[in-house]
């Protein structure tokens, strides 16, 4: 298996070979970015922490954000890091795929319906398995012929 892990943005999944640290830029302290980012792996559930953030005020996050949209975002001194939290669990995918369906702007659902999104990874009975399903989601079964049998098996058509 080629991906290692899904990772999760506001509920949007996609596949990744790593989990990356990255440094951490003013606009990223006063959304708290980090909140939204979840993953997993054959065995874990990982978030993405950061230590010690610097609470921010209304009006103080309000005007960091202003700055980034014109370009002015430094970098700060902290770094996001993955952490394990729990074992890993199929229900963590789903939950997640939920939340991203509530805000789906046709990403998760560009390819299927939400309740068939939902059958796909909710028929996975194991992890690859799974990332086969959220290949599915990306499109894989357009040129895949793994995903395509995956998807007639679940759904029972690839009627977009």
């Amino acid at each position: 298996m080629v991906d290692r892990y899904i990772i999760f943005e506001n509920g949007y999944p996609w596949l990744a070979d790593e989990l990356l640290n990255r440094p951490l830029f003013k606009r990223d302290i006063a959304t708290k970015w980090w909140d939204r980012m979840h993953a997993v792996d054959q065995g874990n559930y990982y978030r993405l922490l950061v230590d010690n953030p610097p609470e921010m005020s209304g009006f103080k996050r309000f005007v960091t954000c202003g700055l980034a949209e014109v370009g002015y975002n430094p970098r700060v001194a902290m770094v996001s890091e993955w952490r394990r939290v729990s074992p890993y669990s199929k229900d963590v995918v789903i939950t997640q795929i939920k939340i991203g369906l509530e805000t789906d702007d046709d990403i998760i659902t560009q390819w299927f319906h939400g309740d068939d999104v939902l059958k796909l990874v909710g028929a996975a009975s194991n992890f690859d398995e799974m990332v086969l399903a959220i290949r599915c989601i990306e499109g894989a079964f357009e040129v895949d012929q793994e995903a395509r049998n995956y998807v007639k098996r679940v759904v029972g058509s690839i009627d977009c």
